[in-house]
């Protein structure tokens, strides 16, 4: 299975990985360096998303999506908001 691969890894591999070897350090340690910073993020993110598919998409046709467009509607947005807000207010490491 290939990854995707988000620009917020481009930045990381630019910073955590490429600058440290550039300059003389050490490829492994840059390395894990990387997998460190990336891995409690991404592990995150695909939690949140496994989330999202479950209550969005993955109802199937019927009753459970009018039960889930109802409820969307009466709830209040903050909590949407501020879940997105962690994933798109990341500052690069």
């Amino acid at each position: 299975m290939v990854a995707d691969r988000s620009p917020e890894d481009g930045v990381c591999v630019g910073r955590l990985i490429a600058a440290p070897v550039t300059a003389g350090g050490d490829l492994a340690a840059a390395l894990a360096a990387f997998d460190s910073a990336r891995r409690p993020r991404c592990r995150q993110l695909a939690h949140q998303a496994i989330l999202i598919a479950r209550f969005g998409f993955e109802l199937g046709p019927g009753w459970r999506q009018a039960a889930r467009n109802t409820l969307m509607r009466v709830l209040p947005a903050a909590p949407a908001f501020k879940a997105g807000a962690r994933i798109a207010g990341w500052t690069p490491p």
